[in-house]
């Protein structure tokens, strides 16, 4: 998956914070869901349980 390099270097110089953020936690983080969505799905397929996690699960700060 390919960030662009606008949005990269805009994090780089401290601007336009909020495109980083409205991109990422929007765009990004569905895309990365997807793709957890299918790599179960095919580890799943070979035999195997698998259970995808969110990009953007909560933590669980006693869980390390």
């Amino acid at each position: 998956m390919r960030v662009p390099l606008g949005i990269l270097r805009s994090v780089a110089r401290r601007r336009e914070v909020y495109t980083y953020q409205g991109y990422a936690l929007k765009t990004i983080n569905t895309e990365l869901d997807m793709i957890a969505f299918q790599l179960a799905n095919f580890i799943e397929r070979q035999g195997y349980e698998a259970c995808p996690i969110p990009a953007n699960a909560p933590r669980d700060p006693l869980f390390r």
